[in-house]
């Protein structure tokens, strides 16, 4: 399909409509026909909007994702040493995000827990900064461990990989795809 400026669709509206409008009794004028097709491009718009899929925020993606995995995540605001909150499991996920986008940027950390030990294992950080693009909000992340895992597969959260907890491979979790529908 070639685009078409709003003149060149108005004309054309007003071609093929105006035939019809007027055996109904409605004389209508360049500027009517245009005012409409400028109605019906907005219109299309919005319907594009509505229908484009949806940007995840990569930063809420991330402490979603070690949350599920049972991970620890501490929030600590811009350059402070010390964590604003540290929680694990999923029910706190909207109240470490509540605190990860208090400010302009924060950095966050994830430990794992094994279950056989007490014995905790920092799986990476991630720098957020929320003035970005909802899928640029991980302006920067360890270059190694989990966090670094996560990225790769899951294109920084944008596609439907989910990690689970695998005990049987070496670092305890693998990425599936999850069934949608009866469908992989």
């Amino acid at each position: 399909m070639r685009q078409e400026t709003d003149k060149e669709f108005a004309l054309y509206l007003l071609e093929t409509l105006a035939p019809g409008l007027t055996e109904a009794g409605y004389t209508a004028t360049a500027d009517d026909v245009e005012n409409a097709g400028h109605r019906l491009l907005h219109a299309a718009e919005i319907v594009e909007t509505l229908t484009a899929p949806k940007t995840k925020n990569a930063g809420r993606e991330l402490i979603k994702a070690a949350l599920m995995l049972g991970m620890t995540v501490a929030v600590h605001y811009e350059d402070d040493e010390d964590a604003a909150i540290e929680k694990r499991g999923l029910k706190n996920l909207d109240i470490l995000w509540d605190e990860a986008t208090a400010c302009d940027s924060a950095t966050v950390y994830f430990v794992s827990h094994f279950a056989c030990s007490d014995r905790k294992y920092k799986e990476g950080w991630a720098y957020l900064i929320h003035v970005n693009e909802p899928d640029e909000t991980v302006s920067d992340h360890s270059a190694t461990g989990w966090v670094t895992e996560w990225a790769t597969l899951t294109d920084y959260g944008q596609n439907d990989l989910e990690f689970v907890i695998d005990p049987y491979t070496e670092s305890g979790w693998k990425a599936v795809r999850p069934v949608k529908d009866g469908e992989w």
